[in-house]
């Protein structure tokens, strides 16, 4: 189950009924609902039924992550956005992040927080059919 006091609007979850693909959150009621946006459909659901996304590799990839020396790298342009994953543990720029960072609405709010909120809340994860 996710804490509601992690989830800000545009994060990506993933529901825990099956059949439920990522949706990216709307709006957060309380502690117990939640709705989101699937392709364009509006849903309501309790806080029970969605789950975090773990962060991939493919998923860095697709969304303008790229590999180099074992990293995945984002660079946003500004030397002080610089961001890196290798095996669950986040660098931003060469510090590294005090708490290993599993999930991608994690990853969001850091990169909310690094001044990069048009791109967190325009992360995408790309469903294979």
């Amino acid at each position: 189950m996710i804490d509601t006091n992690t989830l800000m609007t545009g994060d990506l979850v993933t529901g825990h009924i099956p059949g439920i693909p990522p949706m990216r959150i709307t709006q957060i009621f309380d502690s117990f609902r939640v709705a989101g946006d699937i392709n364009g459909t509006y849903i309501e659901l309790s806080i029970d039924n969605i789950m975090p996304i773990p962060v991939t590799n493919e998923i860095l990839a697709n969304n303008g992550w790229k590999l180099r020396n074992g990293f995945m790298i984002y660079d946003s342009g500004e030397p002080k956005c610089r961001f890196g994953w290798r095996n669950g543990s986040f660098i931003l720029g060469y510090a590294a992040y005090p708490t290993p960072v599993h999930d991608v609405h994690h990853l969001q709010n850091i990169m909310r927080n690094a001044g990069l909120r048009d791109y967190a809340n325009n992360f995408q994860i790309f469903i294979q059919e």
